[in-house]
């Protein structure tokens, strides 16, 4: 059976947070043990384990996403493929790229 407390032990009124109850606080050699076998941080982070774990699993979903994209690419994202040129009736020679697409910047023909 736990002792009574007052109620001012229970609540401060500055912040006006709730105290846990003595009795349903942790002590000094629980929370020394939670730290020395890293289940909590001090700075209320995650365990390292925890923490590396997750990178690990985020390595693995990159990894998985990058095979999806190079399969839909048809190539490596670290090795795009060649420039193709086009060769307009216009006379211009044009590369084929996000700017202009298949569109002669010349003269705004569409070669598609």
């Amino acid at each position: 059976m736990s002792e009574f407390v007052p109620a001012s032990r229970l609540y401060d009124v500055e912040s006006r947070t709730p105290i846990a109850h003595p009795a349903h606080q942790a002590t000094d050699a629980d929370v020394r043990h939670a730290l020395e076998e890293r289940e909590i941080r001090a700075d209320g982070g995650h365990s390292s384990s925890d923490t590396e774990r997750r990178v690990d699993e985020l390595k693995e979903r990159v990894a998985e996403l990058e095979s999806i994209i190079n399969r839909e690419l048809g190539y490596s994202l670290g090795e795009p493929p060649e420039p193709q040129t086009v060769d307009c009736d216009c006379g211009e020679s044009f590369e084929v790229n996000v700017l202009n697409g298949l569109v002669c910047p010349e003269c705004g023909v569409s070669h598609g």
